[in-house]
C-alpha cells in the first residue's frame, strides 16, 4: 500500500507473466550489461566531467546467455583530467531498499561516495512520503511521486522535464543527440573489447608446442 501511494500512476504494475526474453537476445538488444546499466553511467559521468573518451574495455560472460552479462570500461575526461572506471553486470539488479550502485569519487582532498547519502531507515521515510501523498490528495497539492527513491525520483523527474519541454514548444534538456552520444561511447567500448579478445585468441594461435624429451 505504501509503495502505490508514493509511486502514483507509474508505479510497477503486478507481475503476472514470466520476465520477456528480448533482454538476452543479441540481435534484439545489441548488447547486453553495457547497453542495459552502463549506458546510464555515461550519462552521469559526462554531466559531471563533461566529454568523456573511452580507452580500453572488456567484456565477460559468466551465464550462459548470448550477451554479456559484465562489463570493465576505462575511460578519461580530457576536461577535468579524470581518470574514470567504470564496472557494470546483470548482478547489480536491485530491488529497494537494497541500493548496490555505487558511485565514488577520488580526489587529492579527500573522497565521496553515494553510500554516504543513502536513507538511513528507507522505510520510515517511505511511510512518511505516503502520509505526506495522502494528505496531497486532499489539499490537491502536488504529490511526492517515489519520494522515498531519489534513484526512482530522479527517473520521474527527468520524464517530466521532457513532457513540460514538449508542451511549452522547447528544445528537452536531454534529447536525441545526447542518446546518441551514449551509445557511440558503448560502440566505442565494444569495439575495443572485441579488439581485445582477437588479440588474446592471436597470442594463443602463436603458441609453440614445447619439445618434450625424455
Amino acid at each position: 500500500s505504501i509503495t502505490r501511494l508514493n509511486d502514483g500512476p507509474l508505479g510497477r504494475p503486478p507481475v503476472e507473466n514470466a520476465p520477456p526474453s528480448w533482454p538476452l537476445d543479441s540481435d534484439a538488444v545489441g548488447g547486453g550489461s553495457l547497453l542495459e546499466l552502463g549506458v546510464h553511467c555515461f550519462d552521469v559521468l559526462e554531466w559531471l566531467f563533461g566529454d568523456i573518451r573511452v580507452r580500453d574495455a572488456s567484456m565477460g560472460q559468466t551465464l550462459e546467455i548470448d550477451v554479456e552479462d559484465a562489463a570493465t570500461v576505462l575511460m578519461e575526461a580530457p576536461e577535468t583530467g579524470t581518470t574514470i572506471s567504470l564496472h557494470c553486470g546483470s548482478y547489480q539488479w536491485e530491488q529497494l531498499p537494497e541500493v548496490n550502485t555505487r558511485l565514488r569519487l577520488e580526489g587529492v582532498t579527500g573522497t565521496i561516495s553515494n553510500r554516504d547519502y543513502l536513507p538511513r531507515n528507507f522505510y520510515a521515510g517511505a511511510a512518511r512520503s505516503a502520509l505526506s501523498n495522502v494528505a496531497s490528495r486532499l489539499t490537491r497539492d502536488e504529490p511526492d511521486v517515489f519520494g522515498p527513491s531519489f534513484y526512482l525520483q530522479a527517473h520521474y523527474d527527468a520524464l517530466a522535464d521532457f513532457c513540460d519541454a514538449i508542451r511549452e514548444g522547447e528544445q528537452p534538456p536531454v534529447d536525441g543527440a545526447d542518446g546518441r552520444r551514449t551509445l557511440e561511447l558503448a560502440e566505442r567500448a565494444y569495439e575495443l573489447a572485441a579488439a581485445e579478445t582477437d588479440d588474446a585468441s592471436d597470442d594463443v594461435d602463436g603458441l609453440e608446442t614445447p619439445e618434450v624429451t625424455l
